[in-house]
């Protein structure tokens, strides 16, 4: 049940920045993810904590996008509707509260410095390897404002420590490794003998039951209802292709943005931060002292920080994030040269020696960089008008008229065709499911219209007229004959090997010897001793049956019997089952079964902790 609450858990940070750039808005509009929200704060409470409509409609189209791209869902797919998928998201959030209560119950918590630290490790924050605060506000914008992107930011953080806190504490008993090694080392000795499959049947495959079989199952013949349509493509890209633009008018843009481009210094710091307690005065002094000496700063860092988070790499904070720091920190480091270590700098944190590890400033782009970005925009910009004006004859030319041609002809146009296409979509523009279903909507399907025109992406605008129309139908018994009698011939040819395997089977369970059997029929036959569950030499099909039956008596062989994939079948005489131990595994075998096991133990221990957390939460949906 919580699988899904865990696997959210993994990645911290990165997860939130992943489902951010997965949300195309143009399926969903910004509108929706906040549809509602004056309608009722609150959608669910956690032990007295709301979570509010907001966040949940946000979640509710993470989860749309995500499984839409993973099971490459149309938009319109009944799986992707609001009743479906509310519960479960729901469901999905209340037990991530009730977990991250507990967590900050137990003391957990994440600082601002982490979380920039971490958030400023993302690559799709950065640019030229280092942190761009405008890109990172650019990107998350469509979905978080930056206090509820930290805010998620420092949940996730809490619940994937938590996780890892009851899950890297499992531990292995000699005396389940031996139990485990028994198993997975078993060996087990068996005899097989192969019926194989028959050229064609004893008996041909009538008329009769073809017949029979396609009245029985006409629905696995059925040809979805399909259509091909005509259509008209209007494109501000091509409009904007044939846009001449003065390269005076381009660099008049680029000194624009030089004008107002921010250089701000980027500032590489590393830190000693004595907290304030009893003995944070001699500290103090002492690091001082030592400072004053010559000592490394990287080493009194190791001795003396008390920020567990950067002490062990001598204090290293990477970039200066401003947000992230007290502004009499900021201040202090901005007045460093590089390579100077201030003096004691008084913040609620406590005392923190800061030294500035580097300052590079920040060059504007070249005009050559900007050029081709700038007159493709100055183009763009300039066929924008054009486009609109375009869309409204579009509209007009198209409305009421019997044809596309008209439209094409006063718009310069060509009027193209589409290949055939089901309600699920097709190819090429027919992929579009905006287009699908308008094509088979009511105006051009039952009324033979021209449809409405269909803008996508703000910048291409359709319209479409049925061309030809195939109703859903059953194919005709002609087209699918051969189908039907080679997959009846083929259910016929593995029947008549199972029945000889039968055969084989009843005459050693009689008393003859399974070689004795295979002798007098002709069939191969093969022993196999101590094979391990890995054994290259026996099929796996055959391996995997011989391991799953169960451990014969004494002198009581276990038989049974296997249908192939291909028609053939296999008699499987299993006589002898040897037990696997510690002792049979290389040290690299033994410590990988001890992983295994580990894992295994600890999503179990895991699953009863948040089981156990959820289950005496006191949540209202």
């Amino acid at each position: 049940m919580l699988q899904s609450v865990r696997d959210n858990l993994k990645g911290t940070v990165a997860v939130f920045v992943l489902a951010i750039f997965i949300i195309p808005l143009i399926l969903f509009g910004v509108e929706q993810l906040f549809v509602g929200s004056v309608g009722g704060a609150e959608v669910a409470t956690v032990n007295g904590e709301g979570i509010n409509r907001t966040d949940f409609q946000r979640e509710l189209a993470l989860e749309k996008q995500r499984l839409q791209q993973q099971f490459e869902l149309p938009a319109s797919s009944p799986q992707l509707e609001d009743s479906a998928l509310s519960g479960p998201v729901l469901q999905r959030m209340v037990q991530r509260e009730a977990l991250y209560h507990a967590g900050v119950d137990g003391g957990m918590g994440a600082s601002k410095e982490e979380l920039w630290r971490q958030i400023a490790a993302i690559e799709a924050f950065q640019v030229d390897g280092k942190f761009s605060r405008e890109l990172f506000k650019e990107r998350i914008s469509y979905m978080y404002t930056t206090a509820t992107f930290l805010e998620a930011s420092e949940k996730d953080f809490v619940l994937g420590h938590m996780n890892s806190g009851v899950s890297d504490t499992t531990f292995v008993t000699e005396q389940e490794l031996q139990l485990l090694a028994a198993i997975t080392q078993q060996k087990r000795t068996f005899t097989a003998i192969q019926i194989p499959k028959p050229e064609k049947p004893s008996t041909a495959i009538t008329e009769a039951e073809i017949e029979q079989y396609y009245q029985s199952n006409s629905a696995q013949f059925v040809e979805p209802e399909q259509l091909k349509v005509s259509y008209v493509e209007l494109s501000l890209d091509k409009l904007a292709d044939g846009v001449e633009i003065n390269e005076d008018d381009v660099r008049n843009i680029y000194e624009q943005e030089i004008s107002s481009f921010k250089a701000d210094p980027r500032y590489s710091v590393a830190h000693i931060l004595i907290e304030d307690k009893d003995t944070s005065a001699d500290d103090v002094k002492a690091v001082e002292e030592k400072l004053a000496e010559g000592a490394e700063f990287t080493e009194l860092a190791k001795q003396y920080s008390d920020d567990l988070g950067s002490k062990e790499t001598g204090g290293n904070l990477g970039v200066m994030i401003e947000e992230a720091y007290p502004q009499e920190f900021v201040d202090a480091t901005k007045k460093l040269e590089v390579g100077a270590v201030s003096g004691p700098v008084k913040t609620e944190a406590g005392y923190h020696f800061i030294k500035l590890i580097d300052k590079t400033n920040v060059e504007p782009p070249s005009f050559d960089e900007r050029k081709t970005i700038i007159e493709r925009q100055l183009a763009q910009d300039s066929a924008q008008e054009t486009y609109i004006q375009k869309v409204a004859l579009l509209d007009e030319k198209t409305f009421g008229a019997d044809s596309l041609q008209y439209a094409a002809d006063a718009l310069e146009l060509e009027v193209q065709s589409s290949d055939w296409f089901t309600r699920e979509g097709g190819n090429g523009v027919m992929s579009n499911q905006q287009l699908v279903n308008e094509a088979f909507g009511d105006d051009v399907l039952s009324q033979g219209h021209n449809s409405k025109v269909v803008e996508i992406d703000g910048n291409k605008a359709y319209v479409v007229r049925l061309n030809e129309h195939k109703p859903e139908q059953t194919k005709p018994l002609a087209e699918v004959k051969e189908e039907i009698e080679n997959q009846l011939t083929e259910q016929r040819i593995a029947e008549e090997s199972a029945r000889q395997a039968r055969d084989v089977l009843e005459q050693i369970a009689s008393g003859k010897t399974a070689e004795e059997v295979a002798k007098e029929k002709g069939l191969e036959y093969k022993s196999h001793e101590n094979v391990t569950r890995t054994s290259f030499e026996v099929g796996g099909a055959v391996l995997q049956k011989a391991f799953s039956l169960a451990r014969p008596l004494e002198n009581e062989p276990v038989l049974d019997l296997i249908s192939m994939p291909d028609g053939s079948a296999v008699v499987i005489r299993l006589t002898g089952v040897e037990d696997g131990s510690i002792a049979d595994l290389a040290d690299a075998q033994k410590t990988g079964l001890e992983n295994q096991l580990r894992f295994q133990i600890s999503q179990n221990e895991l699953n009863s902790f948040e089981n156990g957390i959820i289950e005496n939460a006191k949540i209202e949906m």
